[in-house]
C-alpha cells in the first residue's frame, strides 16, 4: 500500500533522538511549560527570524487566539478564503465575529488581493491568508490592500511551514512573518509535524506577543491573578522535545519534499488532462501536499484506479467552506466560481519526506496508465 503518508517512517528516521528527548521529559517531571517548551520557541524565532513566537495547543487555537489578540469584536467581519480548511472561519465564529468567504485564484488555489479587495466594506477589520497545499499567497498585494484599509492581516501557514516569499524589492521573508500574526499547526501530518497537536503563533509586535502569551494561559501574567478572559492553550513539554529534535532536521525533509515534487511534475508534463501544481516565481513552495486538478471529469475514477492498485489518495477538501450546514446561515454567493468548482476535480497523491523512489515510480506508472 502506497500511504499519503507514514508516520511510522518518519519515527524510525530519527527513533532514538526522540526517544531520548520524550524519556528525558519523562524524568523531569516537568509535563507542562518549561524550558523545553522555551527553547522549542526561541528555536522557532531563530528558525522563521520573527521575534516572537507563541506556542500553543494546537493550529485552530492559534487562529482563534490571534483573533483574541488582535481584540476584534463581535460582528467585525474577517474575510477568508471559502477553498480552505474549515478552522479559520470556525475560529471567528466561536468569537462571534462575521466570516466572509472569498475566491482563490486557480493559479495556486491561494486567495490574492483583487479577491479580498472585493468583499472589503465598513465592517472588515482582518483578512486571513491561508497558504495552502505549502505555497505562500500573493502576501505583497495583500499587505498593501491591508495597509490602504487599516486590517489585520492573519496568515494560516498551517501547510506552509518552510515556505518563503520574495518581494519586489528582492527581500525575502518566511511564511508566518509577514502580516501581523502567523499561525502554525504541527498536526503530525504537517511539514513540521509532532506526535500529537500542537501550534503556535508568530509575531513582530511585542504588546500583541505579551498579550498573546497570557491569553495561553487563561489570561493570566502572574499565577492565580487574571487580567483578560483568555483560554487553556499550551504546547505540551513532550511535544515541544519531539519537536526540538524534528526542526534539527526539518529543512532536508523540505528539500526532499521538493525533490519528489520535480519528479512528479516531469514525469506528468504531458499528460493534459492534468493541470500541476507550479512554484509561483517569488514563492519557495514546500509542497505540504501534491494536488493536480482532473479536468476532463475522470477524478473519481482515477481515484478508484489508483485505490485497486492499493495507492491512496485524497480530496482536500470536498466542499468549499460556504457549503456546509455550519455556514448555512450566511447569504450564498455564487461569484465564489473557482472554490466552488475545484472539490469536483481536485486529487492529491502520495508525497512525504519518507515516500520511496519505488513506491512513488509505481504512483506515476498507475497514474500515466489511467490516462493512456
Amino acid at each position: 500500500m502506497v500511504e499519503m503518508n507514514n508516520l511510522q517512517k518518519a519515527y524510525d528516521a530519527h527513533s532514538d533522538e526522540l526517544e531520548d528527548a520524550i524519556l528525558s521529559v519523562a524524568k523531569s517531571g516537568r509535563y507542562i511549560m518549561g524550558e523545553t517548551v522555551s527553547v522549542f520557541s526561541r528555536s522557532l524565532e531563530a528558525y522563521t527570524k520573527t521575534p516572537y513566537a507563541i506556542p500553543c495547543g494546537n493550529g485552530t487555537d492559534a487562529l482563534q487566539l490571534a483573533m483574541m489578540g488582535l481584540q476584534l469584536k463581535p460582528g467585525d467581519e474577517v474575510l477568508i478564503p471559502a477553498f480552505n480548511y474549515i478552522a479559520a472561519a470556525e475560529a471567528a465564529a466561536l468569537l462571534g465575529l462575521s466570516p466572509k468567504f472569498v475566491d482563490v485564484s486557480p493559479d495556486d488555489f491561494n486567495a490574492h488581493a483583487e479577491h479580498f479587495e472585493a468583499a472589503i466594506t465598513p465592517k472588515t477589520r482582518a483578512l486571513v491568508a491561508v497558504h495552502l497545499y505549502g505555497q505562500c499567497s500573493d502576501m505583497e498585494g495583500i499587505l498593501n490592500l491591508a495597509e490602504r484599509h487599516n486590517l489585520f492581516v492573519i496568515e494560516d501557514t498551517a501547510q506552509a511551514f518552510g515556505s518563503r516569499y520574495r518581494f519586489s524589492d528582492g527581500s525575502e521573508k518566511a511564511a508566518g512573518t509577514m502580516g501581523t500574526v502567523g499561525t502554525l499547526s504541527f498536526f503530525p501530518a504537517k511539514n513540521l509535524g509532532a506526535m500529537g497537536d500542537g501550534g503556535a503563533m508568530l509575531t513582530a509586535d511585542k504588546n500583541l506577543a505579551d498579550r498573546l502569551r497570557i491569553l495561553t494561559i487563561h489570561g493570566q501574567q502572574t499565577r492565580y491573578y487574571f487580567d483578560i478572559i483568555g483560554t487553556n492553550s499550551r504546547l505540551d513539554t513532550m511535544q515541544a522535545a519531539i519537536l526540538n529534535v524534528k526542526l534539527k532536521y526539518f529543512d532536508g525533509e523540505i528539500e526532499q519534499r521538493r525533490l519528489l515534487a520535480k519528479r512528479y511534475l516531469a514525469a506528468f508534463e504531458g499528460v493534459k488532462e492534468l493541470t500541476l501544481p507550479r512554484e509561483q516565481k517569488n514563492v519557495f513552495h514546500t509542497y505540504n501536499q501534491f494536488t493536480v486538478i482532473v479536468n476532463d471529469g475522470r477524478r473519481d475514477a482515477l481515484r478508484e484506479h489508483l485505490s485497486k492498485a492499493d495507492i491512496a489518495t485524497l480530496v482536500y477538501y470536498p466542499e468549499s467552506i460556504d457549503r456546509h450546514k455550519a455556514f448555512a446561515h450566511l447569504p450564498v454567493n455564487e461569484e465564489l466560481v473557482f472554490s466552488h468548482s475545484l472539490p469536483k476535480k481536485i486529487v492529491s497523491i502520495p508525497l512525504y519526506p519518507y515516500l520511496e523512489t519505488k513506491e512513488q515510480d509505481y504512483v506515476i506508472e498507475n497514474v500515466l496508465n489511467f490516462f493512456n
